[in-house]
């Protein structure tokens, strides 16, 4: 994992320039955001494993250059699910990295209009990328570019969280009730699942860590 992880920062692989932040710039971003999500919005009722992994793959060969990530080395990455999925679900956890055999796993309580980014997210990883952010960064960039619509809003929808708490009562006067309701539907499935947390879970999840097994996004 150490040579996967070897590289050079984002800056310097994509010789883009530092851009401080201002509440300016992320006003503007988030406006662009909050509409191009409710543009994005189809309901994705369903996990097209097959067309989510074709598209993430040649999304990836087309960002390599630009964006400063490696290009997938073939095909046909195998992602599994998670061996302990109910406890890991109770502890938030969506993906992992398993260092030992450059494998990624997914969570299997995931939602459909969850698993393409996060699906994009782990590969990243896999790809040479260890920070979260920019993991996200390039799971957003994947998707959003992906011709298929429920992977597209998937990855406009995985930065919900991000600027919700910071601007709750905006987005709520910006947002379609279908947007709003794909949060709501993604925060009680999650809340259904972690009501369950236990020792047991708490454990595990501390043995994992302890031993440095997986990247957790």
């Amino acid at each position: 994992m150490g040579l996967n992880y070897s590289q050079k920062n984002f800056y310097q692989r994509t010789e883009i320039p530092y851009t401080a932040y201002t509440p300016e710039i992320f006003q503007e971003f988030v406006d662009d955001y909050i509409t191009q999500l409710n543009r994005s919005y189809t309901p994705v009722n369903s996990i097209d494993q097959d067309l989510i992994r074709e598209e993430t793959v040649r999304i990836y060969h087309q960002l390599s250059d630009s964006l400063g990530v490696h290009r997938p080395p073939h095909k046909h990455p195998r992602v599994k699910t998670m061996l302990f999925t109910p406890f890991i679900s109770m502890v938030g956890v969506t993906g992992s990295m398993g260092p030992f055999f450059c494998e990624f796993t997914l969570n299997g309580d995931l939602l459909p209009v969850n698993y393409p980014a996060t699906y994009a997210h782990e590969l990243a990883h896999l790809l040479g990328i260890t920070s979260e952010a920019e993991a996200n960064f390039y799971a957003y960039q994947v998707c959003t570019r992906s011709e298929a619509m429920g992977i597209r809003f998937s990855g406009y929808f995985l930065y919900w969280d991000m600027y919700w708490e910071m601007r709750k009562d905006y987005s709520r006067k910006k947002n379609t009730p279908d947007c709003l309701n794909a949060s709501d539907r993604k925060l009680s499935n999650w809340l259904r699942i972690t009501r369950r947390i236990g020792l047991p879970s708490i454990a595990l999840w501390s043995v994992l860590c302890r031993i440095g097994y997986m990247t957790f996004i």
